[in-house]
């Protein structure tokens, strides 16, 4: 048989691989171990070619090997080359409309920001 002379042909899995030849003999949704081992699918969410079993973001394509400083779903961008990422400065880019002055509000995940606005203008972004 498939598995040589004196072997059982038996399949644990039912999936049509005898378990002589399943690197999976209990997952009936594997052959190979692949990436994330057997029981574990290899899925790739956000396509960027990182099974989600070992991406840091597995929704967020351009992040695999950690989530950055701004985490998952963000950009580590530092526009202003302040060697600050934008995600830590609520006034960059500026939120103010018309010419407003934007001014941060405490730091971190909950900081904030108000706007002086030039004469004419009102609002919390001066719009």
């Amino acid at each position: 048989g498939a598995c040589g002379c004196g072997s059982t042909t038996a399949d644990s899995d039912n999936d049509l691989t005898p378990d002589c030849a399943d690197e999976c003999p209990q997952d009936p949704g594997k052959i190979v171990a692949g990436e994330c081992g057997c029981g574990v699918a290899d899925v790739h969410s956000d396509a960027d070619g990182v099974a989600d079993c070992v991406d840091a973001c597995p929704l967020d394509s351009g992040k695999w090997t950690d989530a950055g400083a701004c985490g998952c779903g963000v950009s580590d961008e530092d526009s202003n080359g302040d060697n600050v990422e934008d995600c830590f400065q609520v006034c960059v880019p500026n939120p103010c409309e018309n010419g407003g002055t934007c001014a941060p509000v405490g730091v971190g995940a909950t900081a904030d920001f108000t706007c002086t606005c030039d004469a004419g203008w009102v609002g919390a972004t001066c719009a």
